[in-house]
């Protein structure tokens, strides 16, 4: 289960739970009955009863609630403990979601028992979110308490796997092997770096073993346990594994490809019967990739298929040859430029652009002059991949301007890998900004760009955003090209909905004509997130205390996804430049909520401050799966240079499975 999924699903979480619409009750005529939502809100820090005879109706939002920080906490556990109202219990839940105090433990265990689903529901995901293991055997005993729904079980599972309490491991596993619940095995990959050894084999295999029997488990617990067999190469899924192929034939591939990944010899008698050259191109492949892996050579069986007198057979093993790259295969693969079917040829020449063997490049030249314009494009193409420098001119003459939209698609995505700033100018005179598809080509061979002073780009950029595409405002920001603004500047007076780019492309600028319409943007009325990134665009401008404060404010106080949107904007910021910033941020590291110690790091590692790396290492070190993920997150958007300077220092004491997300990390561009 790959760690970006899990990660996206925190975040998830509490999309979820802060976007939770509240219901509307009847009247019982509450003490504060009387009172309007924003009075209720300015009395919720200082009266600690106020809730508990409060109608729903009354309520303040979630978000503001939540705004308020720990400060309110004492009124928001007294509202979920003795309010009669379900829907003000339901709300006090929620917002403990998102202020993760740890004083809310106890009343969010008694929550546990409301007669309420929402109200459990939600408890247990604020019981999920805070860096306290209190609730661990409470959680577990749900899973066997009579009459447990299967929502709250799959709600308690993922809060076990995210609380990560290495005392939660034997029960689950014995859970897991009774249930084949597929919260269960998540919950214990989650909790991976408790586990020992064989309990990591354990929960690949045990599924496996059962895949066979009258009553298996799932398809999605069986498709991940074979995925966790290949990653981790268990020799002992082996033989289950075979005995899984033929029972099974939705994940049929799947299992060729882990008995390659898994390096046991002993699979290859079993590979070698599936090498069927009559086998869909997908199968075939991976039979191929599997023997490949395991010592075989392939090159023989693909060479004869390359010959077959049947068209589809050779289609197949030309795509299989490209994707082995085997330098053997050339000549095959060239005589195959000449075959009479048109779709051989253009898989042949596909296959020889993926080896990109010199060999090949007088027959790829001739076949980039043929009558067909899929394979005259795919041949040229793979005289590109072989010479790029040498191809360079065709390619801009003829590849990006073909009549035919799938030859000319496929030119500029190859243009957009080089990352060759030159072709800008040629490739965007061909592409039109109001045609979709050729908008999301431009911004495609923008953004892989970091930076561009490009009168074309930017000029381009203008038209896309005019047509409402927000990643042309994204990239506008990015490269901050100052000829583009005015027509900013006048965007900004009368937004279109992108008024947070607007305000960030405003401060990137540094355009001190712009604070008049700035300013308007940081009234409380406004979008938070609209304040937030006009407070940046000030701090950028000026250097401003109060905006610096406002961003560090958020980070502590703020609902997390607007602690998410200042920690990534004051990346883009020199805090020792913003007035008391840098000391804010760092003082943060020590706060006692976990979210504000990471995102008051992430605000830090931009300038490679030891002090953030420090905190992140010092939060993976806990082995707190939900802390893990962030921490990971965080580390992964970080500047390469100072990143991957610190995970080499974290190398050599990581445990297996952070070594390999570290790893995973380091290997990125």
């Amino acid at each position: 289960m790959a760690r970006a999924k899990k990660s996206t699903r925190g975040l998830a979480l509490i999309g979820a739970v802060l976007a939770l619409t509240l219901l509307l009750s009847e009247a019982i005529g509450g003490r504060w009955a009387g009172d309007t939502r924003d009075e209720v809100l300015g009395k919720l820090s200082a009266d600690a009863q106020i809730l508990i005879n409060l109608d729903a109706s009354d309520l303040p939002s979630t978000t503001d609630m939540i705004r308020l920080g720990r400060q309110a906490t004492p009124a928001i556990i007294n509202g979920l403990v003795n309010s009669m109202n379900a829907e003000v219990r339901a709300a006090c839940a929620a917002v403990l979601t998102g202020t993760r105090d740890p004083r809310a433990v106890t009343a969010l265990l008694d929550a546990l028992e409301d007669p309420r689903y929402d109200v459990r529901s939600l408890a247990i995901k604020a019981l999920g979110q805070l860096e306290s293991r209190d609730a661990t055997m409470r959680l577990l005993a749900l899973l066997d308490k009579p009459g447990t729904s299967e929502g709250i079980k799959e709600e308690a599972l993922a809060a076990l796997g995210r609380l990560g309490d290495p005392r939660a491991v034997p029960r689950l596993i014995v859970y897991f092997e009774r249930t084949w619940h597929q919260a269960a095995q998540a919950a214990l990959w989650d909790l991976r770096r408790h586990l020992s050894k064989d309990q990591v084999a354990r929960l690949a295999v045990a599924p496996l073993a059962a895949g066979t029997a009258s009553e298996p488990p799932p398809y999605d617990v069986l498709a991940e346990a074979i995925q966790l067999a290949a990653r981790l190469e268990i020799r002992a899924a082996r033989p289950h594994l075979e005995r899984l192929y033929p029972v099974h034939e939705g994940l049929q591939n799947k299992i060729i490809f882990a008995l390659g990944r898994l390096g046991d010899a002993k699979a290859v008698p079993f590979l070698k019967k599936l090498l069927d050259p009559a086998s869909p191109a997908r199968v075939l492949n991976n039979v191929a990739f599997a023997l490949d892996r395991l010592g075989q050579d392939v090159t023989p069986f693909l060479q004869e298929a390359l010959g077959d007198r049947r068209a589809y057979i050779r289609f197949n093993a030309a795509f299989v040859a490209g994707d082995l790259k085997k330098a053997a295969l050339v000549p095959a693969l060239t005589r195959a430029l000449t075959d009479a079917n048109d779709f051989v040829r253009s898989n042949a020449a596909v296959a020889l652009g993926t080896i990109a063997d010199a060999s090949a490049r007088p027959a790829l030249e001739a076949a980039s002059h043929e009558k067909n314009p899929v394979v005259r494009g795919d041949a040229l193409l793979a005289l590109a991949a072989i010479d790029y420098p040498g191809t360079r001119a065709r390619l801009l003459a003829e590849g990006i301007t073909s009549d035919h939209p799938g030859t000319r698609n496929k030119a500029v995505e190859f243009l957009v890998a080089r990352g060759d700033e030159s072709i800008i100018d040629p490739v965007l005179e061909v592409l039109s900004p109001d045609n979709y598809r050729d908008r999301a080509l431009g911004l495609s061979l923008l953004g892989s760009f970091d930076a561009l002073k490009h009168p074309a780009a930017t000029a381009f950029l203008l038209r896309a955003a005019a047509a409402g595409e927000h990643e042309a405002y994204v990239l506008l920001g990015r490269f901050a090209d100052p000829q583009a603004t005015y027509i900013l500047r006048q965007w900004l007076s009368q937004p279109a909905g992108e008024q947070d780019q607007l305000l960030r492309i405003a401060g990137r600028l540094k355009d001190a004509d712009s604070r008049r319409l700035i300013e308007p943007w940081l009234d409380e009325k406004r979008p938070l997130s609209a304040q937030l990134h006009a407070a940046f665009a000030l701090a950028a401008i000026a250097g401003e205390a109060r905006a610096g404060e406002a961003l560090a404010l958020a980070i502590e106080r703020a609902p997390l996804e607007l602690k998410q949107i200042a920690a990534r904007l004051m990346t883009e910021l020199d805090a020792e430049k913003v007035a008391g910033l840098a000391a804010r941020l760092r003082a943060l590291l020590s706060h006692e909520d976990v979210y504000v110690r990471l995102y008051a790091a992430r605000s830090l590692l931009a300038r490679g401050e030891q002090a953030g790396f420090d905190t992140l290492k010092a939060e993976l070190d806990k082995r707190i799966p939900f802390i893990r993920d962030e921490a990971l997150d965080i580390l992964e958007r970080s500047p390469p240079a100072h990143r991957d300077r610190a995970i080499q220092a974290w190398l050599p004491k990581a445990d297996t499975h952070l070594k390999a997300e570290l790893e995973r990390i380091l290997a990125q561009k």
